[in-house]
């Protein structure tokens, strides 16, 4: 995938994310940083967590010329799938033992 192809990538996950009412508050005082998916389901990070995450977003949004929300909430989108996703599998593989 070429550079130009991730940065199209991360801004229509971002998007979409935001689309579908999903948002980014970040505080790099404290360091915080949470990602509300839905109504019921966020990711928080603080202190270290948050420092690291944002130090990967960081070096991201430079290389790939987006903002570091952007990143996030790509990622976010990516991983809150990826969630579903195994959930839905374990849920198929309850129903399906005997």
């Amino acid at each position: 995938m070429t550079k130009q192809q991730m940065q199209q990538q991360i801004e229509a996950r971002a998007e979409a994310a935001r689309a579908a009412g999903q948002s980014i508050e970040i505080n790099r005082s404290l360091p915080t940083v949470c990602i509300q998916c839905d109504a019921d389901n966020e990711y928080f990070f603080q202190e270290w967590e948050a420092t690291e995450l944002l130090d990967d977003a960081d070096k991201a949004a430079v290389q790939f010329n987006v903002s570091v929300e952007d990143v996030l909430l790509a990622a976010a989108v990516r991983a809150w799938l990826q969630k579903q996703r195994d959930f839905e599998v374990k849920r198929i593989l309850k129903r399906n033992i005997p």
